[in-house]
């Protein structure tokens, strides 16, 4: 057997179990991940040199205790998933590209080449906010420019912004402006109109007892 023939270089390196059940003849891979690795260092198993039998036990020994390590994330969330500049980049630019229309998150996820709950949870690890939360954030401030900016009614501009209806567009607006659009628009006219009679210059007072 290889667990009785191979001598590692350091004392402080133990045989791995999964030693005991490969021989050169009699090749047992262990289930799970580990049957691949187990396939690529097959050869090295059957080899006569003694490095390169020493080199798979050492590979064998690292598959092993991948295998052993738990796949879940710990559940105090000390592990923090985040995208690379490069996929926030991406996933943002799409998304205000595509700001008019329902836009599922597993297709933005695809942008960056990730499951959909990879991305969701690596762009709040990036954002500290879902892509869903930040996507409504963005689609309320183009909101409130056309509010401010445009003539268009309240229904259009709900529509230009994602929402196909008014009620929902008027939910999402006042949870995170914290007014109605109409009310929002009309406290902006209001300012506007404030400040321009402040900006209004006064008559002197003897044209205004002449007047």
């Amino acid at each position: 057997m290889i667990a009785d023939s191979v001598h590692l270089p350091s004392p402080d390196i133990t045989l791995s179990p999964l030693l005991h059940f490969i021989s050169p003849r009699s090749f047992e891979p262990a289930p799970g991940p580990i049957e691949l690795v187990c396939k690529l260092v097959e050869p090295l198993l059957q080899a006569n040199q003694r490095s390169a039998r020493r080199f798979a036990e050492v590979v064998l020994r690292a598959a092993e205790e991948v295998r052993r390590s738990p796949s879940e994330e710990p559940s105090n969330g000390s592990s923090l998933c985040i995208l690379t500049p490069r996929q926030l980049r991406h996933a943002q630019q799409y998304m205000l590209q595509h700001l008019s229309r329902k836009l599922p998150i597993a297709e933005v996820a695809a942008v960056c080449r990730l499951s959909a709950s990879h991305f969701s949870r690596s762009f709040r690890g990036s954002c500290g906010v879902t892509p869903h939360h930040w996507l409504l954030q963005q689609r309320i401030e183009v909101a409130k420019r056309l509010l401010s900016e445009s003539h268009f009614t309240i229904p259009e501009i709900a529509l230009e912004c994602g929402f196909t209806h008014r009620v929902a567009f008027s939910k999402a607006f006042s949870r995170i402006a914290g007014v109605g659009p109409s009310s929002w628009r009309r406290s902006l006219l209001r300012h506007w109109c404030n400040n321009e009679q402040r900006c209004r210059p006064s008559l002197p007072q003897s044209t205004r007892s002449t007047l």
